[in-house]
């Protein structure tokens, strides 16, 4: 349960106690047996004085699966990680966690970065779109009922007034999100397994989505069409527009990394 207690060798009497997040698994003594640190099941890393057993939090990480890591546009200071019940935001030049954000008994698939840097969207297991402000880490608004058996990918629109998000039964998603309410723009069904990844183009008028049943789709978000559609013996995890948006790079369970060409849908080159 998280508890330390120091005890009397003769009569076992307590003579003082602390507290951890998560149960100890290891201690080890400084050479002068004033403090000690103390590890815990939760990957916390605790230095404790031996004392009045006070804890100070030393390090720490997430202690499930990483699902989805995310950089605010053009900044790399910082960086955002998703894990089994929490969203992580961390200094990239001392490697220190600066916000945890925690929704218990749901696990986080995705999270990404509003173009603004003003807003943390995030998936999760329940089927709801969480967007939280990245100082303090406060809700601030839910969209309900976004994808049935969880919201599996999130891309922000650049214009910072919409949502595209990706579903496990390969849904893909778009959300008008004004000052006060958040509707569904329109809905697109073509994948037909869980959707991994989301890009955008810059003009907004385009998107590409991976989806674990081998297929990446180009969208035209104006029309809410499918433009072009590539298939592979693979499952999809990851797909990303090149930087001159003339190539598609995709990265799946066939441990390859593939260049295709954005017209025609043609395999360039694999890694």
């Amino acid at each position: 349960d998280g508890k330390l207690a120091k005890m009397a060798i003769r009569n076992l009497t307590v003579k003082a106690e602390g507290e951890v997040l998560g149960a100890p698994t290891s201690i080890a003594f400084t050479g002068d047996y004033t403090h000690f640190f103390c590890g815990t099941n939760q990957s916390n890393i605790y230095w404790v004085d031996c004392t009045k057993l006070e804890a100070e939090l030393r390090n720490t990480c997430h202690s499930g699966r990483i699902n989805d890591i995310a950089f605010p546009y053009d900044y790399s200071d910082v960086f955002a990680t998703c894990s089994m019940h929490d969203i992580r935001i961390w200094n990239t030049n001392n490697r220190q966690e600066l916000l945890r954000i925690q929704v218990p008994n749901l696990e986080c698939h995705c999270v990404s970065f509003s173009y603004d840097g003003k807003l943390i969207i995030s998936g999760w297991s329940d089927g709801k779109l969480r967007v939280f402000l990245p100082q303090s880490g406060k809700l601030k608004f839910v969209i309900n009922d976004a994808h049935v058996h969880g919201v599996t990918a999130v891309a922000p629109v650049r214009n910072n007034e919409s949502i595209v998000s990706g579903g496990s039964q390969g849904e893909i998603r778009i959300w008008k999100i004004g000052k006060q309410t958040q509707s569904m723009e329109a809905s697109m069904k073509e994948h037909r397994g869980r959707v991994w990844s989301i890009q955008l183009t810059s003009d907004n008028e385009q998107a590409v989505s991976s989806s674990s049943d081998g297929s990446c789709i180009i969208w035209n978000l104006k029309s809410h069409t499918r433009l072009l559609c590539l298939f592979e013996s693979t499952i999809f995890k990851q797909v990303l527009y090149h930087p001159e948006e003339s190539q598609l790079l995709t990265a799946g369970s066939d441990r390859k990394i593939t260049y295709w060409e954005k017209f025609d849908g043609q395999a360039i080159r694999s890694l």
